[in-house]
């Protein structure tokens, strides 16, 4: 791998970033960790240094296919997501030929599995951390090869122990993320087969929708627009549904304006940091949003 790889790697991609931006390019973030609210350029947020990358024990060196296999769905969405777009502008149901189709829904996956965030929320609800997984993997390695088994202490306070399982777990993250297991690839067909498309299309000309580092926006049962949605640009955000071949769309006009807020209050709830086109709707989702665990 070239030594000019990218190391910066956005889990929110920066061509779905530009869609928030406001006229001058720019976005309002809020950054609810720090208690800070800035401007800056999609390319200066919601990234981690070689968040992606793989660490190949055969050859002792880092490795970038997950990075690679993340940019190669974001480049073939592209064009999915501005169809979209311009199919919500003009008025229209969405419909994506069978191509587009798959690409955009493998999109949305992998936004529900590339954010850090998004990984907490999914290996929090695991049996097993991964770090009870890779504790009771190496005891019954030494145990095999004859060795006494240390205290636990000695797997938390050991700098080599350490910085194994802090490699392995992000290898184990930057997999997850890039979908690259056939039981994941599997899934992500029958997805595809199985689910269609929902959009909202905010018609207000001062309000929008923020983005989150979450990814996608987790709404809680019983909300009145349902599902899971994921906001792809400052009016409109799309929703995969279980009715492939039936598509709907949500006029986001004064007598629904309360979804808005509720998508944005849920953007925000998940997420530690926000972004959008509006200052002070950055800066009323800091206040009012706590994120849940």
């Amino acid at each position: 791998m070239g030594a000019n790889r990218p190391r910066n790697h956005h889990y929110i991609p920066q061509m779905l970033l530009r869609n928030f931006c406001d006229d001058e390019g720019v976005l309002w973030v809020g950054d609810k960790v720090r208690g800070k609210c800035y401007r800056t350029t999609p390319k200066n947020v919601f990234a981690e240094r070689n968040l992606y990358s793989h660490h190949d024990y055969s050859r002792g060196t880092d490795s970038y296919e997950y990075e690679q296999v993340l940019s190669r769905i974001e480049s073939n969405a592209k064009s999915a997501i501005s169809n979209v777009i311009d199919q919500a502008r003009a008025g229209l149901n969405p419909r994506l030929n069978l191509a587009m189709d798959r690409r955009l829904k493998e999109f949305v996956i992998a936004m529900a599995r590339r954010t850090p965030e998004s990984q907490d929320r999914v290996f929090s609800e695991a049996d097993r951390s991964f770090e009870e997984v890779f504790d009771t993997v190496a005891k019954d390695l030494l145990r095999s090869a004859g060795y006494d088994v240390p205290e636990q202490d000695w797997f938390d306070l050991d700098p080599g122990i350490s910085k194994i399982k802090r490699t392995m777990k992000a290898n184990q993250s930057a997999n997850f993320a890039a979908g690259a297991h056939h039981i994941l690839e599997d899934d992500t067909k029958r997805f595809s087969r199985e689910t269609g498309w929902g959009l909202a299309l905010i018609e207000l000309p001062k309000r929008s929708f923020v983005i989150g580092s979450h990814g996608l926006t987790v709404m809680q049962d019983g909300a009145s627009s349902g599902g899971n949605w994921l906001p792809v640009a400052h009016d409109v955000a799309i929703q995969v549904t279980a009715f492939p071949d039936r598509g709907f769309k949500f006029r986001l006009n004064r007598e629904r304006e309360s979804i808005i807020r509720s998508i944005n209050r849920a953007t925000a709830a998940h997420s530690d940091i926000i972004a959008g086109r509006s200052e002070a709707l950055v800066r009323s989702l800091m206040g009012r949003s706590t994120k849940r665990a």
